[in-house]
């Protein structure tokens, strides 16, 4: 699960820096990043990183999170990918 922190003003969810280079990379995790709490990738929106739900989705996936629980975010990817 990523945390509810952020780093630089970018929260977890939708840090490429923290998840891949350090997480990924630097530490050799190789299990899966869940959001699973508090409509987290929402909370990309709350923060004013991205405008809306589907943005949102997109830079959280791009930062290198698999798998939404809450499930508001990325059943929006196949739109936003269109």
């Amino acid at each position: 699960m990523a945390s509810h922190n952020s780093v630089n003003g970018m929260p977890a969810h939708g840090n490429h820096w923290l998840l891949n280079q350090t997480l990924r990379e630097l530490f050799n995790a190789s299990d899966i990043l869940i959001a699973s709490d508090d409509s987290d990738i929402g909370q990309l929106t709350k923060f004013h990183i991205v405008s809306d739900l589907s943005s949102a989705a997109v830079l959280a996936i791009e930062a290198g999170m698999d798998q939404d629980l809450h499930a508001e975010a990325f059943p929006l990817l196949e739109a936003a990918v269109n």
